[in-house]
């Protein structure tokens, strides 16, 4: 079983790793688990970061005068992006080679 990303292989799980999750969990089953975690996962490190986000940038909008911001975390993390002063951590931290949101694949 192989797990990619946009075409590129990540890892693959041979018969015997299927068979050890098997163990556990029914073997025709381990198919929807693996893709119910990498779900999980990445919700998961998605809500990490918009909270990190949103407790950084809300006091700053706020500083600014906004006084509503979107309710919708994908509509407030949009108005952060586009908001003149936003750099991504990185560009923050003094990698200048570190693409903004904006630029990123779609």
């Amino acid at each position: 079983m192989k797990c990619t990303l946009n075409g590129v292989e990540i890892f693959e799980l041979n018969p015997t790793q299927i068979n050890l999750l098997g163990h556990m969990i029914p073997v025709h089953q381990v198919e929807d688990h693996i893709k119910g975690l990498v779900h999980y996962i990445i919700g998961q490190k998605l809500r990490e970061c918009a909270g990190k986000l949103f407790e950084e940038w809300k006091p700053k909008l706020a500083k600014e005068g906004v006084e509503s911001v979107p309710l919708m975390d994908i509509d407030l993390a949009k108005m952060i992006f586009e908001h003149k002063d936003y750099v991504t951590r990185a560009v923050d931290n003094g990698n200048s080679e570190e693409a903004a949101p904006s630029t990123l694949p779609q």
